[in-house]
């Protein structure tokens, strides 16, 4: 699967494709929180079309 999935932390509920891109669309439209956004099964940030995976930084 290559197309960004995007969860709700709050609500739970998941949103597919490429409208995640744009950054009105990042947002869950049943309770209104930042989805978490990953391809792949990495999490990633979203920026306009732009995708940054976030690293893991822990113990650095």
């Amino acid at each position: 699967m290559n197309e960004l999935i995007g969860k709700c932390p709050k609500c739970r509920t998941s949103y597919f494709g490429y409208a995640l891109t744009n950054p009105p669309r990042q947002n869950c439209s049943k309770c209104g929180s930042s989805l978490e956004i990953s391809k792949n099964g990495i999490p990633v940030m979203v920026f306009s079309g732009y995708f940054a995976p976030v690293e893991n930084k822990i113990g650095r």
